[in-house]
């Protein structure tokens, strides 16, 4: 009976001491993704940091005066400049300003190049979302306007001056269904080159977290 009794305590030992072997390598898988997560975000920082550094704006661009980081607004500024600016909110956006200019200023909420003359961008302000076009077609829209617009950090505060146009197809991933084609751009308050996450990524379903830890 003692003997049956040793045996299954020796038995509860070694499954504990599994048990507790298979936690330990949890918490290291666990800690050397994270590690691995770590050391892509920093990878990520710098190579945004970099592309930042490299580029510049060129003073002789045909389209200078339609782009760029916009100075800080002082109070001694012309009133009548700061004053006369009409913005258009976001949400405010339809149909029925198709066909007008509009001035709008919300975050850049994501960004993408197609080739090096055609960014597609996404404007959010409070919770209203719209896509923008930036098409080079010289000598209205340079390529230089193009490659900053691409490499502007997102999150950044911009301040567009589009015109308002009717998509063939709505656009699904915007809450406001016209489209802005964007005649010029500026930034206002550029955010860091990459953030620890943006709210792009946050907002993504996630339908396998072991993947998403890998990402």
């Amino acid at each position: 009976m003692e003997s049956s009794k040793t045996d299954e305590k020796k038995i509860e030992e070694q499954q504990a001491a599994q048990d507790g072997a298979k936690g330990d390598d949890k918490k290291d898988s666990k800690a050397e993704r994270e590690k691995k997560k770590a050391e892509r975000l920093a990878a990520r920082q710098q190579k945004g940091q970099a592309d930042q550094s490299e580029w510049k704006k060129d003073p002789n661009d045909p389209c200078a005066h339609k782009f760029g980081d916009c100075e800080l607004n002082r109070s001694q500024s012309n009133p009548e400049v700061r004053y006369a600016k009409k913005f258009t909110e976001v949400h405010e956006l339809n149909e029925s300003h198709v066909g007008q200019d509009v001035i709008i200023r919300g975050r850049l909420h994501s960004s993408r190049a197609a080739g090096k003359k055609l960014v597609f961008i996404v404007i959010r302000e409070r919770f209203a979302t719209v896509q923008a076009i930036l098409a080079v077609n010289e000598p209205e829209v340079s390529p230089g306007m193009a490659e900053y617009t691409r490499r502007i950090p997102k999150e950044s505060i911009i301040e567009v001056r589009a015109k308002v146009v009717q998509p063939e197809k709505p656009v699904e991933s915007c809450s406001q269904k016209v489209e802005l084609n964007i005649t010029e751009i500026w930034t206002i308050n550029k955010s860091a080159p990459i953030l620890p996450f943006q709210l792009e990524d946050a907002a993504r379903r996630c339908e396998n977290q072991e993947d998403e830890e890998k990402a």
